[in-house]
């Protein structure tokens, strides 16, 4: 049988099972394939991105129709918001929760990115979406 995808000692990976599938930030230690495809981690828009097509009354907090609606993921913002209270704790200001939540994202790229170079030579490439 040839290469199977998805199988962690026989091609490639997409480790997708904590952005989509809500794991903890921590399973990006583990599950390393020979070459990982694709994994990644979406944050909020930094404000003056947002500023630029939310009215103000859509920037009142992190959970307006505005926002819900500019989130392409079904449970995306839900991701955002476990991941981030996670490591920061809550806010009530977007603009920090903005803030810490791109926060966030750096640190679950890159805790994944440095796991990925730790487990060389077993695991020698990735691809990596934001």
């Amino acid at each position: 049988m040839g290469r199977q995808f998805g199988n962690l000692s026989d091609g490639d990976v997409h480790f997708w099972a904590v952005w989509w599938g809500g794991m903890r930030l921590e399973a990006y230690e583990h599950n390393m394939g020979l070459f990982n495809t694709e994994f990644g981690m979406q944050s909020f828009l930094p404000m003056a991105t947002m500023n630029l097509f939310l009215p103000a009354i859509e920037l009142m907090h992190v959970n307006t129709a505005g926002i819900i609606h500019h989130n392409s993921m079904h449970a995306g913002l839900n991701h955002i918001h476990n991941f981030t209270d996670e490591l920061f704790g809550q806010t009530e200001s977007l603009e920090n929760y903005a803030y810490l939540s791109i926060c966030m994202q750096a640190w679950g790229v890159g805790k994944r990115i440095h796991a990925l170079r730790q487990a060389m030579p077993h695991t020698m490439g990735s691809l990596f979406w934001q």
